[in-house]
C-alpha cells in the first residue's frame, strides 16, 4: 500500500470567509494549512493562502474561535523556500524564509500544502 498525503477540499463558504478574515478580494492561487506544533493541529493551525502578488498567513489557535494573527508578505520578499517528504511520505516539510527575518517551517498532512510550497520555490528559484 502506497502512503501518501491527504487531498484536503475546501469549499466555497470556507474560502469565502478566508477572503473576508484576510481583507481581500485577490484570488487565491493556492491555500494550505500547516501546523507549527510536533502534531498536527495540537499547537493551532496556520493557513497559507497565495495570491498573484501576497502570501497571507493566518493563525487559528486551537483554544479560541477564528483567526488570531494576519500577515501579508509581498511575495517579492520571498528569499527561499525547501520542502521535503517526511514521516513515509504522509507528511511534508516547509522552510520559508523571507528577507529581513528568520526561515519559519510549517509542516502538513495535505496535498495542498506541497502543492503550495512547490509553487513558492518556483517563485524564489526565478528570482
Amino acid at each position: 500500500m502506497e502512503l501518501r498525503l491527504i487531498r484536503q477540499h475546501r469549499s466555497a463558504e470556507e474560502e469565502h470567509n478566508l477572503h473576508v478574515v484576510l481583507d481581500t478580494d485577490a484570488p487565491f492561487i493556492h491555500i494550505g494549512d500547516f501546523s507549527p506544533g510536533p502534531w498536527f493541529g495540537f499547537d493551532g493551525i496556520v493557513t497559507l493562502a497565495l495570491t498573484e502578488t501576497t502570501l497571507y498567513v493566518s493563525r487559528r489557535s486551537s483554544f479560541s474561535d477564528g483567526f488570531t494573527k494576519k500577515q501579508a508578505i509581498p511575495v517579492a520578499e520571498l528569499e527561499s523556500v525547501t520542502f521535503e517528504r517526511m514521516a513515509q511520505k504522509i507528511a511534508v516539510r516547509g522552510r520559508v524564509k523571507v528577507r529581513g527575518s528568520r526561515p519559519r517551517l510549517f509542516s502538513s498532512k495535505y496535498q495542498e500544502a506541497e502543492d503550495l510550497l512547490r509553487h513558492l520555490q518556483s517563485i524564489t528559484d526565478a528570482q
